[in-house]
C-alpha cells in the first residue's frame, strides 16, 4: 500500500485480492471515520496478458453508511478500470519526463519575496524548504 494524504495504491497479484484488501482497508478506516470518495477511485491494472479483454470497470466491496444499518454489512461499487498506467497524487508515476517538466516549470517560475535589503540565509533555507521541496 502506498498512501499520501488522501490517496492510496492498494498492490494486490489478482483482482480478488484488491477486493478484499480494499474492504479490509474500509473496515479499518470506518473506525476513525474516515470514508473513502468512491467518484476519485480508480483500479490499475499493470501487464494484463495480451489475450485478456479488461472490462471498463470493477466492483469493489465498501462497508455500510446509511443510518441505522449494520456498518459490516457489504456493499457494491462500480470503480473504473485503467490498463497500463498509474497516477498517484495527479501525477503519470511512469512518465520521468513529463514529471521532470512539472517539476522544472515550478522551479523556474518561483519567486522569493522582495523585501528591502538581503535575505537572511535562514529565511531563504525554511521558505526553500516549505515551499519548493515540499512542493517537489
Amino acid at each position: 500500500m502506498v498512501e499520501a494524504t488522501d490517496d492510496s495504491f492498494i498492490f494486490s497479484g489478482s483482482l480478488d485480492s484488491v477486493v478484499q484488501n480494499t474492504l479490509a482497508m474500509e473496515r479499518f478506516q470506518f473506525a476513525y471515520g474516515w470514508m473513502t470518495q468512491w467518484s476519485k477511485s480508480r483500479v490499475y491494472l499493470l501487464a494484463p496478458p495480451k489475450d485478456f479483454t479488461p472490462p471498463a470497470t470493477v466492483t469493489c466491496m465498501s462497508i455500510s453508511t446509511e443510518t441505522g444499518t449494520n456498518p459490516m454489512v457489504n456493499v457494491n461499487h462500480k470503480v473504473e478500470l485503467i490498463c497500463n498506467s498509474l497516477d498517484f497524487l495527479c501525477t503519470q508515476v511512469d512518465d520521468p519526463t513529463a514529471r521532470y517538466e512539472e517539476l522544472k516549470g515550478f522551479i523556474d517560475t518561483f519567486r522569493f519575496p522582495t523585501i528591502i535589503g538581503r535575505l537572511p540565509l535562514t529565511l531563504i533555507r525554511k521558505i526553500v524548504a516549505q515551499n519548493v521541496i515540499s512542493r517537489c
